[in-house]
């Protein structure tokens, strides 16, 4: 095994040199967390003990519905948080913090009834350390902050089509002194009591259910939010896990007692994430992490042949499983840049299998091409950009890009920044304006140890189900 391990390590290595920092998992009862430390400490581990801790590719920089971007975040939103409904294993609704509901015919109006025994994770935001019970209002707070201008757009643009969403939204963004808004709610919101909540939409909206399953749409505790809509630091949702704290890069949760049976044969939840992918993968390998969820094009390369199987030699250490679900990663063209035309002959020049050319790395939709461009594979001599980021299967494909605009007479480079401007011509971000031209549909793949089964990727990349998760005891 120890070769094995070498072998996969160097493999990753051979990118990038450097060591980040080591994540130290530790081994104590996550109740012990959310209280006072003790005055002396104690072994609290029992031969019952269930832990589980999982690497994600991508860094989760916020438990906040409304700053989440990645998969990787909204993996842990779901497992915290509920919307006022889920989506059952054959993509339907069922059930969240809404009990039941009504459709109208024409599917403009949704009439949601809250269960009136639901209760926010116990929380020192809350006055007594309790967690106070889910009212009507509370997804009315979520609702109205998702048009806060202080907040990022992307969840909002989920719902514009809420009647009277925009017209609010404006109202917050251009008039700021509270005392001069005319509009002071969304209409087509209602709460006529703190069990029932009625949303009424511009035009039919047969995807609405759906669309409030996502973690963005999560219903979370007011109290939890900071100053000014900051982004929450110590999130209280009704989900299967309870947060308990950050330490380094590892989020730290305990199995949410109340949540209703059946719940997984588990007692914490470490996730790690926000290290290099080659620091990852060497947590991986010294048996720090049990699990990789989503793991990454460069980390597929190295261990699966090209149809996305584990390659022989790995069979004894650990299992690659290949979601049916796949993750959609986009690019987007900003009109507003200085470049439009010589962008257009770029991608008119790209073939799908130009950026991914194996089927384990799943397949690229090119929406955007110049049939009229007579422009040659050698002559572009300019310059593209593009906005940062940090994921590494974003990072991938534009570095296939780049390699591709660089043979043919151009560079390419990535900005510092998040924002778009003039000098942007890409972006991976679904900013107001820009154009997609571009998706990238990534199988999700979970590489785990051995002894380890069970984590499952369903229905939506960002949907992770631990339900059925076994661990066994490594032999000695």
């Amino acid at each position: 095994m120890k070769n094995l391990l070498i072998f996969l390590v160097t493999g990753l290595l051979l990118a990038s040199c450097g060591k980040g920092p080591e994540t130290v998992t530790v081994k104590t009862d996550p109740s012990e967390l959310l209280g006072p430390p003790p005055a002396t400490t104690t072994d609290t581990t029992t031969d019952d003990f269930r832990q589980l801790t999982l690497g994600e590719v991508s860094a989760i920089e916020s438990l906040d519905p409304l700053f989440a971007e990645s998969d990787s975040e909204f993996r842990v939103l779901g497992l915290v948080y509920q919307g006022l409904v889920s989506l059952g294993d054959n993509g339907q609704a069922e059930p969240a913090v809404a009990s039941r509901w009504e459709v109208n015919g024409d599917s403009t109006q949704f009439t949601f009834h809250l269960k009136t025994n639901l209760f926010f994770h116990d929380s020192q935001i809350f006055g007594n350390g309790n967690g106070r019970r889910v009212v009507a209002g509370d997804v009315k707070y979520v609702f109205e902050r998702m048009a806060s201008s202080s907040v990022p757009s992307f969840a909002a643009a989920k719902f514009s089509d809420i009647r009277g969403f925009e017209q609010y939204q404006n109202e917050l963004m251009y008039v700021k002194a509270p005392a001069k808004r005319a509009i002071n709610s969304i209409e087509g919101l209602k709460v006529p009591n703190d069990s029932t909540v009625i949303f009424n939409m511009k035009t039919s909206a047969p995807d609405f259910l759906q669309r409030l399953a996502h973690p963005q749409a999560s219903v979370y505790a007011k109290e939890a939010v900071g100053v000014n809509n900051a982004p929450m630091q110590r999130p209280a949702g009704t989900g299967l896990f309870q947060f308990v704290k950050k330490d380094g890069n590892t989020l730290i949760f305990t199995l949410n007692q109340d949540y209703p049976a059946p719940r997984p044969q588990l007692d914490r939840l470490d996730i790690v994430s926000g290290l290099e992918e080659r620091d990852l993968f060497q947590e991986f390998a010294r048996n720090n992490l049990d699990a990789l969820i989503e793991v990454s094009p460069s980390t597929i390369r190295t261990i699966a042949d090209s149809s996305g199987a584990l390659l022989t030699n790995f069979y004894t250490d650990y299992t690659l499983q290949k979601s049916e679900v796949r993750a959609n990663y986009p690019l987007f063209f900003n009109p507003g840049s200085d470049q439009p035309q010589k962008a257009k002959e770029l991608f008119s020049s790209i073939e799908s299998r130009d950026l991914i050319s194996i089927e384990a790395l799943g397949d690229v939709q090119i929406l955007w091409q110049d049939s009229s461009s007579t422009q040659t594979k050698d002559s572009l001599n300019t310059h593209f950009t593009i906005t940062q980021s940090n994921h590494p299967v974003a990072r991938y494909l534009v570095g296939r890009i780049a390699a591709i605009a660089t043979s043919r007479g151009s560079s390419f480079g990535m900005s510092p920044s998040l924002a778009i401007s003039d000098q942007v011509t890409f972006t991976t971000r679904p900013y107001m304006g820009t154009q997609k031209i571009l998706q990238w549909n990534y199988p999700l793949y979970v590489l785990s140890a051995k002894g380890i089964a069970g984590i499952q990727i369903e229905e939506r990349p960002w949907k992770l189900d631990l339900y059925n998760v076994t661990i066994e005891e490594a032999e000695e």
